[in-house]
């Protein structure tokens, strides 16, 4: 991205044909950086949009005529679809959910909002081709974060009883 924040682009939301899970509109550029060199013939000029159910193969799917892009379609992991790690939340500097925890039982705390917001107003990222939601994923971070904390609760001053108690 050649600028100081993210893209923040209006939410459109639509149904997925699959699971029927309300999904967000994504640029056709998005899926189009993430498919397999191979399919990007396949896919139609049309609108797209991210389906977020984490049990659903589904990636991108059209409204208007129900074509799908599968999970197995695309030449990336999509964190919030992966059950093994690594489960990417930060696509444009490659920080996983594992690197949140591993962060915060190793310290107490995370960095990595911080770290992330510093090279977004560096002009560092490119939220809208690598992020399979196409959209700043600084938010996937601070809710990464938060799911940590709660399922770790608060973290004591004790670098070997957070770990012990945790692992």
């Amino acid at each position: 991205m050649n600028g100081a924040k993210c893209n923040k682009t209006p939410i459109q939301k639509t149904v997925c044909p699959v699971c029927e899970e309300s999904g967000k509109k994504v640029e056709l550029h998005t899926v189009r950086a993430l498919i397999k060199i191979d399919l990007i013939d396949t896919l139609r000029e049309e609108d797209y949009s991210f389906c977020p159910n984490p049990d659903c193969t589904v990636i991108y799917y059209s409204a208007s005529s129900n074509a799908v892009v599968r999970k197995d379609q695309l030449i990336t992991r999509i964190g919030i679809k992966e059950k093994e790690s690594p489960r990417p939340v930060c696509y444009c500097f490659e920080y996983t959910v594992e690197d949140i925890h591993g962060e915060i039982l190793e310290t107490g705390r995370s960095t990595l909002e911080k770290d992330i917001s510093d090279k977004i107003h560096a002009g560092l990222c490119h939220c809208e081709d690598a992020n399979p939601e196409g959209r700043c994923c600084i938010r996937n971070i601070t809710i990464g974060v938060k799911e940590c904390f709660r399922l770790y609760g608060t973290m004591k001053k004790n670098k070997e009883t957070r770990i012990s108690k945790y692992r």
